[in-house]
């Protein structure tokens, strides 16, 4: 797709090999900000799109800080936050939302799945605000 671009997610399988917890985190966060410094600006960027616990490929649990520095990010260049929590939210974690264990509110957030006891529903959240 056209104007979507990917950065690493701090997994043990998405970083290269070796890496502790923390340069796993580091090495994510250069790699977000090389993208915003060098194949698309900033101020180009609609959103970052991430989900804060990933469910697919194993079950990768990022650290708080990488979670509270994308956040960081996002407000430093005013770029919209969104978590997909379909997978990860309504009480999977533990809390009610996935988000909440890293002290994060993102600005938009995607939940399904268990909000309708299976049926086939979801739903988009944001809080009311001027996103123009």
């Amino acid at each position: 797709m056209d104007n979507v671009y990917f950065a690493p997610y701090p997994g043990k399988d998405l970083c290269p090999a070796g890496m502790t917890e923390e340069e796993r985190t580091d090495y994510a966060l250069f790699e977000l900000n090389k993208l915003l410094k060098y194949v698309v600006y900033p101020e180009d960027v609609a959103c970052i799109y991430m989900v804060p616990v990933m469910g697919e490929g194993g079950y990768v649990v990022p650290s708080r800080k990488f979670v509270q520095s994308v956040r960081e990010i996002c407000d430093k260049h005013g770029i919209l936050l969104i978590f997909d929590e379909i997978q990860c939210g309504y009480g999977r974690t533990g809390k009610m939302w996935a988000s909440q264990n890293f002290d994060v509110v993102p600005d938009i957030m995607t939940v399904g799945k268990a909000i309708a006891d299976g049926l086939p529903m979801s739903a988009v959240i944001s809080p009311p605000g001027n996103y123009g």
